[in-house]
């Protein structure tokens, strides 16, 4: 539930952003919003995808939303098996290779 006004969750579908909208209060059968990693979703060759998302303001909001992160992370020298079965790396260097990649796409975005 997110029974803040000030702010809202947004999702990357194609090329523009969806409101993702979560009921104002809790509900008997929780609902819980989980944003897949890209490790996982690269393990799982995108079978579970990770979002591409955001929060964004919403003018006039005067209760703050409700949010909850967690990060996890693997031991860096743990052996990740892709599952296309030819590739094997330790998390720490998937890790390191993510980071670059996300590093390019930001230094592209600021040059256009």
């Amino acid at each position: 539930f997110d029974s803040g006004d000030c702010a809202m969750l947004q999702r990357q579908h194609k090329n523009s952003w969806q409101n993702v909208n979560l009921p104002p209060v809790l509900p008997e059968d929780p609902i819980f919003v989980v944003n897949i990693a890209d490790c996982l979703s690269e393990l799982s060759q995108n079978y579970v995808p990770s979002t591409l998302h955001r929060v964004m303001p919403v003018a006039g909001g005067t209760m703050p939303r409700n949010c909850l992160a967690l990060f996890v992370g693997l031991d860096p020298k743990e052996h990740l098996h892709f599952t296309n079965g030819d590739r094997v790396e330790t998390y720490e260097n998937w890790r390191k290779k993510r980071i670059a990649k996300s590093q390019k796409v930001l230094q592209k975005k600021n040059l256009t």
